[in-house]
């Protein structure tokens, strides 16, 4: 599943599902997003992330907050 074209705006919602699942889920210490990409810190990554979203919402230039939290998502399934 690619999240990389996300072409409408992320709602409140959305970010509150997601924020909800993290809260729940069984985190790694640390994962590789992608090639050349490792989170070292899982749980830091998440909050920072959520903040942005909360903070400016997921368009224009913070989607790709909302695109790495939907592939950590989809990795640690």
């Amino acid at each position: 599943m690619a999240f990389y074209n996300l072409k409408m705006a992320v709602t409140e919602k959305e970010i509150k599902i997601l924020e909800d699942y993290f809260k729940q889920a069984n985190l790694p210490a640390n994962v590789n997003l992608d090639v050349g990409s490792k989170i070292e810190n899982v749980p830091k990554f998440i909050a920072s992330h959520l903040s942005v979203l909360r903070n400016n919402g997921a368009s224009g230039i913070y989607e790709v907050f909302y695109t790495r939290l939907l592939k950590l998502k989809e990795i640690i399934l």
